[in-house]
């Protein structure tokens, strides 16, 4: 699967924002959210990819710490400037776990970096360096979470991947928001896939929901 947040020169705006973790057995979700870099204008700056076979990669995984790093390497990004898509591939830097050593919060996500981007509440690591990613934090906070609630992988039920496309003005993609017309009101349209399997059953569950908010 492949989401790339392209550029807005209309009235129209989009954004894409992918969600990965797991569903341990007592029912509790544990997930990192990944998105791409703004650009300096509230726009998202390049491309967010999920691995294709992560469900393949998942099912061969023989341990909890398999697992885990196959969530944390399975989405990239590649960061964009105003002539081309430049094609390194960023995925998370095993460094970050130094980095971020010290972080306190329970979760960040794309509003937490937007705050730090444009609250002026910056540090020098909230942003991307070249060398890490802005969901670099999450996936750390992720790492800790799920290796304070999990000691194997008997403790995992299933493995989530969530994508939320969203999207306002008359240009939205009509093809990433099943059954929605643009309804002239200039609300925003919201897309959300979700693909869920089964650790034990190796089925995978999927659902797509979409609604003019």
């Amino acid at each position: 699967m492949k989401i790339r947040t392209n550029f807005v020169t209309n009235s129209s705006s989009s954004s894409f924002i992918v969600n990965v973790g797991v569903r341990l057995k007592d029912g509790k979700v544990i997930k990192y959210e990944a998105f791409a870099e703004d650009d300096g204008g509230g726009v998202d700056y390049g491309e967010i990819m999920v691995d294709g076979d992560i469900f393949n990669r998942v099912a061969e995984a023989d341990s909890l710490n398999d697992l885990i790093t196959i969530l944390e390497q399975s989405v990239s990004y590649n960061y964009a400037d105003e002539d081309e898509f430049v094609t390194s591939d960023h995925r998370f830097d095993p460094k970050d776990f130094e980095l971020y050593k010290g972080i306190k919060k329970k979760s960040y996500t794309k509003e937490d970096y937007m705050e730090a981007e444009f609250g002026f509440k910056k540090t020098n690591d909230d942003l991307d360096d070249g060398r890490s990613v802005p969901f670099s934090k999450g996936i750390v906070i992720f790492d800790k979470e799920i290796r304070k609630k999990a000691s194997d992988l008997d403790d995992i039920q299933s493995v989530i991947v969530e994508s939320t496309c969203t999207a306002s003005g008359e240009f939205f993609e009509r093809d990433k928001f099943p059954g929605l017309d643009w309804d002239g009101s200039g609300n925003e349209a919201v897309c959300v896939s979700t693909r869920e399997m089964d650790l034990k059953t190796q089925e995978i569950k999927k659902e797509t929901k979409s609604k003019w908010d």
